[in-house]
């Protein structure tokens, strides 16, 4: 153990450095990953970790899909760096424990784990949430691999979209990435929709903001961006057109009551979005973009991650105006995501 515990010391090195150094970035991923299959004995070609669970809320990946998050390295980094620097800031204005729920943890709970190596039991308590069986199993054998059992308030096999929590004044934050781009597919929406409003005003949701935007794609531009291989350039071939669906605290705390009270298939208002007259001349496409605001600063940008790749929504015709107007609407239920008119 104390060798394992001395190597995800040198991987939380990584995922905290503010600097970006991709290589290392990548080697400790890499490492983490080979880390946690080599504890928990886990075979990823094994058909068995790879059975999804879907329910009324929509689709929670199987083991396998959980445990390949981890090779999304930019993501795996903006999400560990924000939940330190978040508990790091509370941990040094408390005389207590700072209270952590993570939602969806997976086999492997990742992007908690590293904080063992840098607070106390006394210094942190986590609530951990996972609605697979087989994924709270394999995390319960990383827990008892680091001795981390006494950093565990509750561990619960639960549907965190219906979850109660107990003592939810204690709370600090709220931790959930179960999500696709797009807030397509998985639980997302849902999980905030039934935690946040059990919790206290106080309580700070990670990631503290999503926004879905539909932005006109410049593709040219959008090729030159990528050739530049630099994950930290701004990117430059797009034209903001308008939000399409937000999920943060004060939407939530807004809305909750009348999403929730429609049951697990729930509709959000519409949205309405005029597209300008000479888009298609200088854009090759609409797309969905995801926005990710971690905690205060810290982001995940477009397109340098999984979960905030672009969604191409529709082609234009450089030669004459195809689209007018979008309205789109967000849904939740079992395949909860976006849904889309065209108006010519």
């Amino acid at each position: 153990m104390k060798n394992s515990l001395k190597i995800l010391g040198e991987i939380a090195d990584s995922l905290y450095n503010p600097e970006l150094h991709y290589q290392e970035l990548f080697n400790g991923c890499q490492t983490y990953k080979s880390l946690l299959l080599e504890i928990t004995a886990i075979k990823l070609e094994e058909e068995q970790h790879r059975n999804d669970i879907y329910t009324d809320a929509g689709r929670a990946v199987g083991t396998e899909w959980a445990i390949r998050c981890v090779e999304d390295i930019m993501r795996t980094r903006a999400y560990s760096s924000a939940v330190y620097q978040a508990v790091k800031e509370l941990n040094d204005t408390l005389d207590r424990p700072v209270r952590l729920i993570y939602a969806g943890t997976g086999p492997f709970a990742t992007l908690v784990l590293p904080l063992i190596t840098r607070f106390s039991p006394e210094e942190l308590q986590l609530d951990l949430l996972e609605i697979n069986p087989e994924s709270a199993a394999h995390l319960k054998q990383v827990l008892k691999h680091f001795e981390a059992e006494a950093y565990v308030r509750e561990f619960a096999v639960t549907d965190a979209t219906t979850y109660q929590i107990t003592d939810p004044e204690g709370v600090d934050f709220l931790l959930s990435e179960t999500m696709q781009a797009g807030l397509a597919q998985e639980h997302q929406v849902a999980i905030c929709y039934n935690l946040l409003p059990q919790l206290s005003e106080h309580t700070v949701l990670i990631p503290e903001k999503i926004a879905l935007k539909l932005y006109a794609v410049n593709q040219d531009k959008q090729h030159q961006h990528k050739l530049s291989l630099n994950p930290e350039a701004e990117p430059d071939f797009y034209t903001d057109l308008g939000t399409l669906f937000t999920l943060d605290r004060q939407t939530v705390m807004q809305q909750y009551e009348k999403i929730n009270a429609q049951g697990p298939e729930a509709e959000f208002d519409a949205v309405d979005i005029e597209i300008p007259k000479d888009t298609h001349r200088k854009h090759q496409q609409l797309s969905i973009a995801t926005q990710i605001f971690l905690y205060k600063d810290i982001e995940l940008k477009l397109e340098e991650s999984g979960l905030t790749a672009l969604r191409i929504l529709q082609p234009l015709n450089p030669m004459m105006r195809t689209v007018k107007n979008v309205r789109s609407r967000y849904y939740t239920g079992e395949a909860p995501g976006l849904d889309f008119e065209l108006n010519v």
